[in-house]
């Protein structure tokens, strides 16, 4: 069986049509929508496959001696501090963002979360992490960042743990 789709008014009713095809008419203009279970998770492990290989990067983020390559438009969705950056830079070439006062670990937590949404980070770094988080106005890794240091909290850093976390 063929199936045919066309606006009402252009409906051809013809013997041969009739009997070889099944007509949908359309009266008002058809929208569809479907959403393709797990597509969002797929992007964002091939943007950060396409990042461990270098491929299609166009910036590089530095702290210390060390450097992550990286893609302006994930970082630019991801806070405001960095569309700031690029909003105001929209040439074609690598761009160099520097970190100098970050530890590179911290860094690459940092872009970690862009990437996935997973939070990986040592006890250590979690008051560094917090900062840059905030300093890059990314809400949604300040908040990860502040519920894991609570799960942490006692008598001992509860003070320091508070006045981060506000």
């Amino acid at each position: 069986m063929n199936w045919l789709l066309v606006p009402f008014h252009e409906l051809d009713t013809s013997e041969e049509i009739q009997t070889n095809c099944c007509f949908f008419s359309l009266q008002k203009p058809l929208a569809l929508e479907h959403t393709q279970d797990g597509y969002a998770q797929s992007l964002l492990d091939t943007l950060r496959t396409l990042r461990e290989d270098s491929k299609y990067c166009d910036v590089l983020l530095y702290a210390g001696d060390h450097h992550l390559p990286a893609h302006r438009c994930v970082l630019a969705a991801n806070g405001a501090f960095f569309y700031s950056v690029f909003s105001q830079n929209q040439s074609g070439d690598t761009q160099h963002v520097s970190f100098p006062a970050t530890c590179f670990s911290v860094l690459k937590s940092v872009v970690d979360f862009m990437y996935s949404g997973k939070a990986r980070f040592s006890l250590a770094d979690a008051d560094e992490l917090l900062s840059l988080s905030q300093a890059l106005e990314m809400t949604a890794l300040r908040m990860t960042c502040a519920e894991a240091m609570r799960s942490f909290l006692d008598l001992t850093n509860w003070f320091d743990i508070k006045h981060l976390a506000s």
